[in-house]
């Protein structure tokens, strides 16, 4: 399709998308309004028989209401998302973070070279190590020099030590520490850390958030009569709906 009715196409869907949009706004808004008017009702005269029907009424109604409008939005939404898939598959397409991207291949490269260039630093430190303390044996097993003589052989030989391994370090690759789990119990630990630094410190809503899924994990379970035992949480006894 040419670029220019590509954009029509889009530009129409949008179009009859606010129209739908307005739709659903007036029926949410209308709902929102009676509800605030039951509660009202409710809150003013107390809860009744009479007062129950009502609520339930409206929450059938708000789910019902709630069904189409899902209904009549869906084939935009759904319609973005497919075009929303289709500019992250070009964003994907050069993104350094993404596999298979030629962005992310130069990264491999990159990091193959530079570990190289680490293992080979490594092995060099280990061989400045090694001639050092070959050479102090040597000089132990030799006769033919006095104390003094020794003492500056091998005062010589750590300044070499020393200038070789300052050369490596003005050659070194900079490197980040990295947390790798390497077993089950890593994941726990990992957990602990993030409570200690900022887990514990955080609002009960955003607890609830980002614990969801073990809170809802918890909650399945009970209904099974398995609980949690320990301080911290309690089961509370709530209507099902």
């Amino acid at each position: 399709m040419p670029k220019k009715a590509e954009g029509d196409k889009v530009a129409l869907s949008m179009d009859k998308a606010s129209v739908v949009l307005g739709l659903n706004q007036t029926e949410s808004l209308s709902l929102v309004n009676e509800g605030k008017s039951l509660l009202r009702k409710a809150d003013g005269n107390g809860m009744d028989d009479s007062c129950l029907v009502q609520l339930q009424d409206y929450i059938e109604r708000c789910n019902s209401a709630k069904a189409k409008m899902n209904s009549r939005r869906k084939p935009f939404t759904t319609a973005l998302i497919r075009l929303q898939k289709q500019f992250v598959v070009e964003e994907n397409a050069i993104d350094p973070i993404q596999a298979g991207s030629p962005a992310a291949e130069a990264r491999t490269h990159i990091r193959a070279w530079q570990q190289a260039r680490m293992d080979a630093a490594a092995e060099a430190e280990r061989r400045l190590l090694k001639n050092r303390d070959n050479y102090e044996h040597r000089l132990a097993r030799r006769d033919d020099l006095t104390g003094e003589e020794r003492e500056a052989a091998l005062k010589r030989a750590d300044a070499r030590l020393v200038s070789g391994q300052r050369a490596l370090k003005a050659d070194a690759v900079r490197t980040e520490p990295v947390p790798v789990v390497t077993s089950a119990d890593g994941y726990l630990e990992a957990f602990k850390f993030w409570w200690e630094g900022i887990g514990k410190g955080l609002p009960a809503a955003d607890l609830e958030r980002y614990l969801h899924p073990m809170l809802s994990f918890a909650r399945k379970q009970a209904r099974k009569g398995v609980f949690i035992t320990g301080s911290g949480i309690i089961y509370k006894a709530v209507p099902a709906l």
